[in-house]
This record gives C-alpha cells, structure tokens and sequence, in this order.
C-alpha cells in the first residue's frame, strides 16, 4: 500500500531514509567449482584492486598503482574472502585432482603471502563435498574380534544396493557374498513376498531374513 508524503508535515521523515547498498555474492558449485562457468579466475588486476581496498592493513607501504609484496611475494589480503577463495579453489582442484593440505599449504606459500595458510587450508579442506565422499576418514578399529572365512559357506555377506528409478517396482536388490570364495547372487524378484525375495520395494528384515532363508535350503546354513 503506498501512503503518500505531505509536503510540510513528512518531510523531515522523508529526509532521514538512508539509501543501503547490498553485494550479491555467485555461489559456485562446490563440488566441481572450476567447471562451474560462473567461477572467476584470480587475475593481477584483482589482487591489485583488493590490495588497494585493504590498503591501510597492508604490511609495506607501496604505490597506488604497485603491487605490494612481501619477501618478494604478493600480498593477498586476510579480509579479501572472495580472492581467497578463488586461489583455494585453484590450488585443490585441478588436473592434479584433490589435493590434500601439505600440498596446498606449500603452494600458496611459494607465491603468496597469506597469514595463516594452514588454518584457511584446513577450513576450506572440511568443507570440500567431492574430497568427503572420496578420501572419507580415518578408519576405526573394530570394536569386537574380526573372523576369516577358511571354508565354503562359513561366512555370508549381505547388503542392500539401490536400484535408483527404474521400470519396475523395484527398487532395492540384496547382495549376498560367500567370503571365502566369493561367489555372489542377485535376487531378480520383484516383491519381497516372491520366491527369491531379493528384489524389493524396501529394505526391511523381513526381505533378507527370507533371502537367507532361500540359501539355506540350497547351501545349507552359514556359521556367520
């Protein structure tokens, strides 16, 4: 609704509105941001430009229109996120693939002069998507004993695998893996409720108790 402003009465309210400027941040893709055609390359002409916004935290003193390097390394300021970002990015990824931190670290060190590399590089490394799914982490030790199958039908593995969108009704299929020799099957049915009840709508117990149960009567009973 627009309620229009009396000329005598709202005019000192019409002269205490402040005009705000907001900054639209491009979010780039952070699974594969060099692919991303939104993704800006770190020129010399933007570092100069964040070098001469920051200028009063700069450690040398140099010239409006002079790069300012320390120990023969250009300077990037700690403020200048966007220009940080952008070399991370350009470190980590790459043809050389995800590189991990040392790397990173050493790379950045020999060209830039950044304070505290390793905690950006850390940072940024945590919240790389495609490094997560890839390098995971460090793996635990079990918390009760490991057994090795030394003969047939000793041990069974068993697991769900996802279909994803298909024709059919189905949209789970439960592997079973004999560990020794691994010799594996895959149910072709539809429901749970059909003979092999391998195949189904959802994986539940019930589906793999039978499934197990349909090895039974031709293999015989795992021990584990």
């Amino acid at each position: 609704m627009h309620v229009p402003l009396d000329s005598e009465v709202d005019a000192p309210l019409a002269t205490q509105v402040k005009r705000v400027t907001t900054r639209s941040m491009v979010a780039v893709s952070p699974l594969r941001p060099l692919q991303d055609e939104r993704f800006v390359w770190p020129s010399e002409e933007s570092i100069r430009d964040e070098q001469r916004h920051h200028r009063a935290v700069a450690p040398a003193a140099a010239g409006e229109n002079v790069l300012v390097r320390v120990d023969g390394k250009l300077w990037v300021p700690r403020e200048a996120r966007d220009l940080l970002q952008r070399l991370l990015v350009v470190t980590h990824c790459g043809p050389q693939g995800h590189r991990g931190s040392d790397v990173m670290v050493t790379a950045l060190n020999d060209r830039f002069a950044i304070s505290n590399t390793k905690v950006l590089v850390a940072r940024f490394l945590r919240e790389c998507l495609l490094c997560k799914h890839v390098k995971g982490g460090k793996l635990k030790r079990p918390w009760g004993p490991t057994t090795t199958a030394t003969q047939r039908n000793e041990c069974l593995h068993m697991d769900y695998l996802e279909l994803g969108d298909s024709y059919g009704a189905s949209h789970y299929v439960l592997v079973h893996k004999d560990e020794l020799t691994h010799y594996c099957e895959l149910g072709a049915a539809d429901s749970a409720t059909s003979a092999t009840a391998a195949a189904a709508d959802s994986a539940t117990s019930a589906t793999a108790a039978a499934a197990v149960l349909n090895w039974h009567k031709r293999f015989g009973l795992p021990e584990i």
